[in-house]
């Protein structure tokens, strides 16, 4: 069964009267409808189909509306490597796998995959332009992966979380496992360790000396990420 999961209670700092406050959570309601709905990228083995082979099963799991990698128009069987850049239209949404990690995106999103070695197929750091983003990731022996968006820098080893850039700030949950979050904003640090969801915002602008506060649970579920964990091999914590 899917349920969302119990979370305590959580009291913002920054001012839930604020305009821009209640601008920044009005931003993320057009996605909450489309994550309650069943993933559309969490096909069953069957929808996948045979003919690729275990080895050869090609990167993107599933597709729907305008997607593109590196300004191409991505059909399935598109290859998606360290140094690509995905972006989806208004009506675009994919899942894709890149070794161990696993990942999806939903409408009007940019992800740039890179690496740190020419012709490597470790990803070592991600930059999320704008959109919301979904990932579960292997666990490294050593390094992390840098998952950079517009306000914060996360250092991910090993974990799962689900990201939104806004226009005044990201929404970012660890959905499971251990985060180091970096503002880029004054530099505010925190760690996050979660078994079940963990999110925080972090804005653009201080508030009250902050820019990286507790929040809400929403706009992604559990179905999402272990379905996630499964294109992989693997589960999420909550499902085992």
């Amino acid at each position: 069964m899917n349920h969302r999961p119990h979370q305590p209670a959580m009291h913002c700092t920054c001012g839930a009267a604020d305009p821009a406050r209640r601008a920044f959570l009005r931003g993320g309601l057009a996605l909450a409808a489309a994550a309650a709905a069943p993933a559309l990228w969490a096909q069953s083995e069957a929808q996948r189909g045979t003919q690729h082979g275990t080895q050869s099963r090609p990167a993107i799991r599933s597709l729907r509306g305008l997607v593109r990698v590196n300004g191409e128009r991505a059909g399935t069987s598109a290859p998606i490597r360290p140094g690509d850049t995905i972006a989806t239209g208004s009506d675009g949404r994919i899942s894709f796998v890149v070794g161990g990690d696993a990942y999806f995106l939903r409408e009007n999103s940019e992800l740039k995959i890179e690496s740190s070695a020419a012709g490597s197929a470790l990803i070592d750091s991600l930059r999320m332009v704008t959109g919301a983003l979904g990932a579960v990731f292997a666990r490294r022996q050593s390094g992390q992966v840098a998952l950079h968006t517009p306000t914060v820098t996360a250092g991910i080893r090993g974990t799962g979380c689900y990201t939104e850039v806004r226009d005044e700030g990201v929404y970012f949950c660890t959905c499971f496992g251990a985060i180091q979050l970096t503002s880029e904003n004054g530099g505010q640090q925190e760690l996050v360790v979660s078994s079940h969801h963990d999110p925080r915002l972090i804005m653009r602008n201080e508030r009250d000396g902050k820019t990286i506060m507790s929040s809400t649970f929403g706009q992604h579920t559990d179905q999402e990420m272990d379905a996630l964990e499964r294109l992989v091999g693997r589960r999420a914590p909550w499902a085992t």
